[in-house]
């Protein structure tokens, strides 16, 4: 017997279900026989018959036109025009951004092809005749991340969209084009999502224009919008996306097979694969995953089986779709900057040389390019010229002329002296070196200087104080520490702005005032994938303060600036320099997008974007030492949960006289705003002055001194430009009912309106010091000074002379405080003694002779004749010298009294009125020697002024001869004034904002020092690489009086804190206050130094969140939580808990540094919550000696990876505990050991 094995499809297919079978045979001889056989239904068994499977793949939605002869105007309307029947047209919508360009509506085939664009190629069918209004629906599905988005659609007239059949967008009526942002919706899972869009135009114009955007978790655009269609569309279920899972459905697969005898089929097995991984589901449908990074066609053979366990094998192509890998973002910004800040304008200059004619030497009166070609003077002439050292001498000497000019100076080590002299316009001078000796001339115009230096390399030198130019308006000294500090100079004639490496500076009547700050702003790019697939879309900057500008890129209508990608260098850095108003500390966040293109540059993805922060410093807020929440940012932070410093305190015991000189003049009626500008309320609902604000905070302080155990005796001095309230309260702390009307003072009677004088204030408080109400020698003075203006520059030598009074008459301590925004540090410094940093010299003016006296001349008369005399009358000196008949007598003379010149420097002027007279002045030192003389004559009115007095003792003597033949003659003298350039000691002062602000600083009022407590606070860093402190920075061992560092104030104590740092960089910057940057970037560098051993601290909580960061938890039992990155922890003084709580493990490692067996434990009970037993701790813990024989490493493991704890320096400290050979514990031992550096355990 014989069976034969025929594939099904070699069977015939004919009408009839019989098979026959015909077999011929022979012998050796030849001899044949032939044998037939046949078969019906059920006696054979026949094959499945698999075929290939493929995907059906275009980008883009199906898309359905609809004809309407009649008005829509709702999405209703438009629904039930596509439910009642077919579509008159389809169409692949691939790109949504439709219009018309001519606006008659999409009514007609034209008209359609014409709104569709290049989409009309798709088009099938045809528009009914007398349609009038047409309705689109477009159905799919697209790629979403998981994330926040929202739609931005520009449209007329009305649609609806829908994300896996949820509203995301509608708008339910007719309008003309209209741009909309709708809400904000979430999709929880990357992946396809369906989508629906219905639009309907109903005659006229014609827009459809949907893009969508990504959201941060703050409600913040991420990057820009897209096109919605640049994501990836999907057809069938043989079509996903990079590195997404599909599921493969049997049916769909075995649709296109068959079985000849009718049995069933079924999916065997999965052979050849390539792309990627197939697996089989329980159900039997495949699920098929992309290998990482790989796009394109994929295919596997599958085989098919019938119940007879018959098979065939078909092959099913996958197209995978490429999607965007993303990107990462480093970014940090630094105070200052390396770069020359000329550099454009240098770069400019060359380029122009490039392609101009160039003129060795000078040129003419056109615009001229000039180069040196030897040491002589290079002269420009008229024009606006460019000129520029040729590099050929040590000297270069360049005279701009007429016109606006631009002085470029070399930069070679061997030039030595430069001269840049602007002359006429406004012009621009460049030093291309510091180590270049320098003169900047700017001559008549706006002119602005150019050094590559920071100010923290440059000594301030006053005018006349440099001996090598004793005629510049001021100098800079620069030391090179790179070449054995030979020095340099940079000396300023009429130049009105100069430009360093830290900012930009402004020169007004020899007063150097900083307007800006350089940032310099480093970005770091990486692409997920470096096949060449993706690119950077953009780089977007925002948090840019108002008036800032970058030097790189362009500024948004959103105040964001934008830097174009291609700037990014080849390995994705760029470093942009920020120039910022002073003191606006900025906080950047930078945002960039990559986007998958084809081999055409097109997209084939939703852009991908990336944020990264600029690292900042946070403080508490309000109360300085307080238990405060203070929380880092994204960026690489700087956290303190206590800013140190002193305490405020009344000492016990003593008695107070306490002066409240505060200022009610007109602005303190302006409204108190936060920092979002929005006015503040008081408690009634009412909007919030800075009186109001001023009220509050006065109210409190007081009531608090009405608790001391010593007399407080208060004046409460309310000024403008006059006196609106003084009102004495005596011994508050005894009298309950004049405290109460204290407190009604200030509520009531304190008008806002007037001007401000600060010596008016300050003169009332010197009367009540010194009257006999009080004994303010026995007493404890003290002045609180509280204000919201500047003094006017008229009353400021009387506001000075007022409060120098206070100070050494009373021996008062005077705190200011500045309200708002209006006043500055710039005056207020000069009045208050509560922190003196340095001195300063202040332009003073007093009167040597008033003449107020008629019966004192303030000196004496000589070689007075009958027809000659002086004398005072009505505040002036008096000459008189009548010369009647021609009779010429004697010269009236007057010398003063001896009056003494504290300072160089100073100046004496008076007016003198003259009637025919020949007046002379001469002025000598008390020993005789003349030191200035001149003459007026005529009859007029002048002022003579006499400059540049040495310090020492002088006479002067004033001399009036009057006209031959002259009755009246007479020379009027006004008063005698002496102007002096006096130190003046500078207070650190405080300007305040919010009521918690002035609380704070009246609250620092103290008149004795006690170092303040530490709260106990709450720190968190959040994300980036962070350093954090648990108590104020110690700043006890800053570097001072070394290394080129200013030698430490007497007056600041140690346990000063925050304050201490912000003295030391503002006497290393020649007096400028350091912006929050400077103190920043100062810690970050120096982190090390703060963290001393100090028992002063609170109890505190430090957790680093995501990043490696470093946690000092200083003084204190303090608890600091690591994980989330390879983070530092420094425990500090104190029993610490070292912990972990629940997160993903990630393969991290953190280091302890100081712990201390027996005092310091680690706590994983919230890293292992479900770990009931010792045993099932055990079973994730492992602990062994590090390799260098010095550290004891705990790791915790688990499913998702391991987190390793470093005890560094422990190994030795472990006595009682054993290992085996390889340095590991185990058994017993490794239990014991848990439980001695562990709490929180199970069971302990």
């Amino acid at each position: 017997m014989y069976s034969i094995e025929v594939d099904g499809s070699d069977l015939v297919d004919d009408e009839d279900t019989r098979v026959e079978a015909s077999v011929t045979t022979s012998d050796d001889a030849g001899n044949e026989a032939t044998a037939t056989a046949d078969a019906t239904d059920g006696d054979y068994d026949v094959s499945p018959i698999a075929n290939d499977d493929t995907y059906t793949h275009t980008h883009g939605l199906s898309g359905a036109y609809y004809g309407h002869n009649s008005q829509v105007s709702s999405v209703a309307v438009a629904l039930s025009v596509i439910n009642a029947g077919d579509p008159d047209v389809t169409f692949t919508a691939t790109d949504l951004d439709y219009s018309l360009s001519v606006t008659s509506g999409v009514d007609d085939d034209a008209q359609l092809s014409d709104f569709l664009g290049d989409d009309a190629d798709s088009i099938s069918g045809n528009v009914p005749n007398g349609t009038t209004d047409g309705v689109f629906n477009l159905t799919g599905a697209i790629y979403l991340d998981e994330g926040e988005f929202a739609l931005k659609v520009n449209a007329d007239d009305g649609y609806s969209i829908k994300i896996d059949g949820v509203v995301v967008a509608e708008v339910d009526s007719n309008q003309s084009p209209t741009e909309r942002i709708h809400n904000v919706f979430e999709i929880t899972d990357a992946g396809y999502h369906t989508i629906e869009i219905v639009y309907w135009d109903q005659g006229g114009n014609a827009v459809l224009d949907i893009d969508v955007g990504q959201y941060d978790q703050g409600g913040s655009l991420i990057g820009d919008f897209s096109p919605l269609l640049d994501a990836p569309t999907l057809n069938d279920e043989l079509c996903t996306v990079e590195g997404l899972l599909t599921t493969i459905s049997t049916a769909s697969l075995l649709a296109n097979d068959s079985d000849p005898d009718g049995d069933s089929l079924t999916i065997q097995s999965v052979t050849s694969v390539s792309g990627g991984t197939v697996t089989l589901s329980e159900n039997g449908d495949i699920q098929f995953t992309p290998e990482d990074g790989f796009t394109g066609d994929a295919t596997f053979t599958y085989v098919v089986a019938d119940a007879d366990g018959l098979t065939d094998s078909a092959t099913v192509t996958v197209h995978v779709e490429p999607k965007s890998s993303g990107l990462s973002v480093d970014v940090e910004l630094s105070f200052g900057t390396d770069i020359n800040p000329a550099d454009l304008i240098i770069s400019d200059a060359e380029a122009q040389f490039e392609t101009g004619t160039v003129i060795e030497g000078s040129g003419n009166s056109s615009d001229n390019l000039l180069v040196s070609t030897n040491g002589a003077w290079v002269e420009g002439y008229g024009g606006n010229d460019i000129i520029v050292d040729g590099g050929v001498s040590n000297d270069f000497q360049a005279s701009g002329g007429e016109g606006n000019d631009i002085l470029i100076g070399g930069n070679s080590y061997e030039l030595t002296n430069v001269s840049l002299n602007a002359g006429a316009g406004n012009d621009v001078l460049v030093s291309q070196s510091a180590t270049a000796t320098t003169a900047y001339y700017g001559g008549s115009g706006s002119d602005t200087a150019y050094i590559p230096a920071s100010l923290s390399q440059l000594k301030f030198i006053p005018g006349g104080d440099n001996n090598l130019a004793p005629q510049a308006d001021f100098s800079y000294k620069y030391v090179d520490t790179e070449n054995d500090n030979a020095v340099t100079y940079h000396d300023f004639y009429d130049i009105e702005t100069f430009v360093l490496q830290d900012g930009t500076y402004s020169v007004n009547d020899g007063v150097v005032t900083k307007v800006t700050d350089f940032f310099n702003l480093d970005i770091d790019v990486s692409l997920m994938d470096n096949d060449g697939s993706e690119i950077i879309t953009d780089i977007v900057i925002n948090g840019v303060p108002d008036g800032s500008t970058l030097n790189v890129g362009s500024q948004n209508q959103d105040g964001s600036w934008s830097i174009p990608s291609d700037k990014l260098d080849a390995s994705g850095h760029i470093s942009v320099v920020v120039e910022a108003p002073v003191g606006s500390q900025p906080v950047l966040t930078i945002s960039v997008g990559a986007q998958e293109v084809d081999a055409q540059g097109e997209p084939v993805d939703l852009p991908k974007y990336a944020e990264a922060e600029t690292g900042s410093i946070a403080t508490p807020d309000t109360d300085p030492n307080g238990d405060n929440k203070v929380e880092g940012s994204s960026g690489d932070d700087v956290v303190m949960g206590d800013s140190g410093g002193y305490v405020t305190s009344v000492t016990p015991g003593l008695n107070y006289n306490i002066a409240l000189v505060v200022d009610a003049s007109g602005s303190m009626g302006a409204f108190v705003k936060d920092s979002n500008n929005v006015v503040l309320k008081n408690p009634d609902g009412s909007s919030m002055t800075r009186m109001d604000m001023m009220q509050v905070a006065l109210i409190n302080l007081v009531t608090s001194f009405s608790g001391h155990d010593g007399v407080v005796n208060i004046s409460l001095i309310g000024f403008d430009d006059n006196i609106d309230v003084s009102f004495e309260a005596l011994n508050i702390t005894e009298d309950s009912d004049i405290l109460v009307e204290l407190i009604s003072k200030i509520e009531h009677n304190l008008p806002v309106g007037g001007g401000t004088d600060y010596g008016v204030g300050f003169s009332e408080a010197n009367d009540w010091f010194g009257s006999d109400d009080i004994d303010s020698n026995a007493y404890e003075n003290m002045t609180l000074f509280l204000t919201d203006g500047e003094p006017n520059t008229s009353t400021l030598d009387q506001a000075l002379t007022e409060y120098n009074e206070l100070v050494t008459t009373h021996n008062a301590e005077v705190m200011a405080i500045g309200i708002g925004s209006e006043v500055t540090t710039d005056y207020l410094k000069y009045f208050d003694n509560t922190s003196t940093i340095t001195q300063e010299l202040v332009s003073q003016t007093s009167k040597i002779f008033e003449f107020s006296d008629s019966s004192d001349l303030e000196g004496t008369n000589q070689n007075n004749d009958s027809s000659s005399n002086t004398y005072v009358s009505g505040g002036d000196l008096v000459l008189v010298d009548n010369d009647r008949n021609s009779y010429n007598s004697l010269t009236t003379e007057w010398k003063s009294d001896d009056f003494n010149v504290a300072f160089d420097g100073s100046s004496i002027s008076f007016d003198v009125q003259l009637s025919n007279s020949n007046f002379a002045w001469e002025l000598f030192t008390k020993r005789g020697n003349l030191v200035d003389s001149g003459n007026k004559s005529g009859s007029s009115t002048f002022e003579i002024s006499v400059t540049d007095i040495s310090s020492g003792k002088y006479y002067i003597v004033l001399s009036h001869d009057g006209y031959s033949g002259y009755r009246n003659t007479y020379a009027s003298i006004d008063d005698i004034s002496l102007t002096q350039n006096t130190p003046v000691n500078v207070g650190e002062v405080q300007i305040v904002n919010t009521p918690d602000e002035l609380e704070a600083a009246l609250q620092g009022s103290e008149t004795i020092k006690e170092i303040a407590s530490m709260g106990s606070d709450q720190v968190l860093g959040n994300e980036g690489d962070d350093i954090l402190f648990g108590d104020a920075i110690n700043t006890d061992n800053l570097p001072w009086g070394i290394d080129g560092n200013p030698d430490k104030p007497i007056d600041l104590d140690d346990g000063a804190g925050l304050s201490a740092l912000v003295s030391f960089l503002q006497l290393n910057n020649n007096g400028i206050e350091p912006s929050d940057m400077e103190i920043y970037q100062y810690i970050r560098d120096n982190h090390e130094i703060f963290d001393i051993d100090d028992a002063r601290g609170g109890d505190d909580t430090v957790e680093g969140g995501e990043g490696k960061d470093i946690i000092y938890g200083q003084g204190g039992d303090d608890t600091l939580i690591g994980g989330l990155g390879n983070d530092i922890l420094v425990g500090g003084e104190g029993d610490d808990i070292f912990k972990w709580v629940d997160e993903p493990l990630d393969d991290y490692r953190d280091v302890i540094t100081d712990f201390e067996v027996g005092s310091d434990h680690i706590d994983l009970s919230e890293l292992l919550h479900d770990e009931n037993t010792m045993d099932d701790v055990l079973e994730h813990l492992s602990a062994k000696i590090s390799d260098n024989n010095q550290d004891l490493e705990l790791t915790i493991t688990n499913d998702q990876g391991s987190q390793t704890i470093v005890l560094q320096g422990q190994a030795n400290n472990l006595s009682g505990f054993d290992v085996d050979s390889s340095g590991v514990y185990s058994g017993d031992e490794l239990t014991n050991l848990v439980n001695s550096l562990m709490t929180n355990l199970p069971n302990s």
